[in-house]
């Protein structure tokens, strides 16, 4: 009777012990998706004038993103105003743009505060040129119409969070542009982003 009792009080044992170990683990909580807002932003490209001679251009950018731990998708629009001439002759160009990025963020590392990530990134958008050209007082503007570009980057990006909801973020980026009349093409460019993050 004992034995009885002995291997029956073994097996209930056993019993429990399996369930447990079938019982799901905890899973660790997912960071929420993010909100981030760059409104100040320089992207400066080398570009290729009319003498041949290259040449720095600075955008003003501005740009958003959604993001999640692994990709993040962003869009950014941006403007180069360029003036040259003297009272007799003058040249104005105008460049407006607009991109969409895809990005993954392939390397990634969180504190308690600080997070950053290396990413790179495929972009895809429009473009359109103004050329305002005035000699003697008359003016002729040539249009370039909108027309498509597309692009690749990588980049680093770091947040510093304040409180729980609120994070300062930069990022660095390099990157190359491609168009049909890009001089040269593609275009290599380097943008410098400060802004917010927000856990949406």
């Amino acid at each position: 009777m004992k034995s009885i009792f002995v291997l029956c009080s073994l097996f209930v044992s056993l019993s429990a012990f399996a369930q447990e170990t079938r019982m799901p683990m905890p899973q660790p909580e997912e960071p929420p998706p993010l909100l981030q807002l760059y409104p100040v932003g320089q992207d400066i490209r080398v570009e290729r004038g009319a003498s041949q001679d290259y040449g720095a251009r600075n955008f003003w950018n501005f740009s958003f993103a959604y993001k999640t731990p692994i990709v993040s998708g962003l869009v950014e629009y941006g403007q180069f105003e360029d003036q040259s001439g003297n009272t007799t002759s003058s040249i104005d160009r105008t460049h407006q743009e607009m991109m969409i990025w895809g990005r993954w963020h392939f390397l990634r590392g969180t504190g308690t505060s600080f997070h950053w990530s290396l990413y790179g990134g495929l972009g895809v958008g429009a473009y359109k040129e103004q050329v305002k050209t005035t000699v003697l007082g008359d003016s002729h503007t040539d249009d370039t119409g909108t027309r498509i570009m597309s692009g690749v980057s990588v980049g680093a990006e770091a947040s510093y969070y304040f409180t729980k909801d609120f994070a300062v973020v930069g990022a660095l980026e390099g990157r190359g542009l491609f168009a049909g009349d890009f001089d040269p093409n593609p275009t290599g460019s380097g943008v410098l982003r400060i802004g917010i993050e927000l856990p949406l």
